[in-house]
């Protein structure tokens, strides 16, 4: 025994086992990521450890030789130090920077959403930001906004000219992209592209581009995506019916898996 408290033995544990913890996160991560902070926060645990962790990456960053703590890496480590120092005292989190700018400006362009969608932007990876106009986005948001009841679907339909962009706001399963894409198939609309972005909230928004007959049903399809979530809808059976009535080629559904 050499007079050490069991919480400062632990410290020297932590500090120990992620001594490189600050430097490679700073150095390899997006710190504007929220999710990126939270994650240091969750790891370190407390202020005091942090700090000393801060401490400790400085020094061992100036030991290892010139190039070891460059000005430009202790000001990307002081900012992981200070968000995360944040996000433990206050249990909030810091949102991205982007966020802030897109909420300004989806709130400009939509004044409705304002002081509604800043929250929600920071559940959804940084990729969501640069998917979409401002106007896409604005819309799809409202899709977001409040909880989901069990079972529900939001959607947002755009016709553009022979075509379409559907958005979908659903809860987070296993396979709910490709059972849209399923439901889409049945009603004969040709999906161009598919994109999903999954909130840390447990929430999926999947966007479609599709073509689409003359005069579709889009009240219709709605219907059977609804019923498909459902399981009022067994899918597989209605996409092998469809094929048959309409000599589909198989190649068509070949890769829609539920």
């Amino acid at each position: 025994r050499i007079g050490i408290s069991p919480s400062d033995c632990d410290d020297v544990a932590a500090l120990v086992r992620h001594h490189l913890l600050l430097a490679d996160t700073a150095t390899r991560r997006d710190i504007d990521d929220g999710s990126v902070i939270e994650q240091v926060a969750t790891t370190i645990g407390t202020d005091r450890r942090l700090r000393l962790l801060y401490v400790l990456t400085a020094v061992d960053g100036r030991a290892t030789g010139e190039g070891g703590w460059t000005d430009w890496k202790a000001s990307l480590v002081g900012e992981l130090f200070r968000r995360a120092l944040i996000a433990i005292e206050t249990g909030e989190v810091p949102v991205r920077t982007a966020v802030l700018e897109m909420t300004r400006r989806i709130e400009a362009f939509e004044p409705a959403l304002a002081g509604r969608i800043t929250d929600v932007l920071a559940t959804l990876p940084p990729s969501y930001l640069d998917s979409g106009t401002v106007e896409d986005l604005a819309d799809e948001l409202k899709l977001l906004v409040g909880p989901l009841r069990p079972g529900e679907i939001r959607h947002r339909v755009h016709p553009d000219g022979e075509g379409a962009l559907i958005s979908l706001c659903v809860e987070d399963r296993t396979g709910t992209l490709a059972r849209a894409a399923g439901v889409l198939t049945l009603h004969r609309i040709g999906v161009r592209a598919a994109h999903g972005f999954t909130s840390t909230s447990g929430v999926a928004i999947e966007r479609f581009v599709v073509s689409a007959p003359p005069h579709t049903a889009w009240e219709r399809v709605m219907q059977d995506l609804e019923a498909a979530f459902s399981g009022r809808l067994a899918l597989d059976e209605a996409l092998a019916r469809k094929a048959s009535d309409h000599h589909i080629s198989g190649a068509m559904i070949a890769d829609i898996r539920i």
